[in-house]
């Protein structure tokens, strides 16, 4: 718990980079890194979207954060990225 109590006073401490999004325009989604939930993962993704994970330490996990003008322009470049690298991807 010291480490996620450290990391909001650090967290607080970064106004200069928009770690709050003081101008309401450029926060850069500053958070806390934890471990992949592996357990609740494929708990949650097999009974709300009947998808079945790989083992543990053998998928990726990520948020990305979107322009919203041009959101569906990003996904097909992501997709596009992800076939030339041979990465399946389950959801974008």
């Amino acid at each position: 718990m010291h480490i996620v109590r450290d990391a909001q006073k650090l967290a607080m401490r970064m106004n200069h980079r928009g770690a709050c999004s003081c101008d309401n325009d450029s926060g850069d989604g500053a958070g806390v890194l934890t471990a992949i939930p592996h357990s609740f993962y494929a708990h949650e993704l097999r009974e709300q979207e009947n998808v079945d994970l790989p083992e543990e330490g053998k998928y990726a996990t990520g948020m990305f954060y979107l322009d919203k003008a041009h959101h569906a322009e990003s996904e097909e470049m992501f997709a596009a990225i992800g076939l030339e690298c041979k990465i399946k991807f389950d959801r974008l």
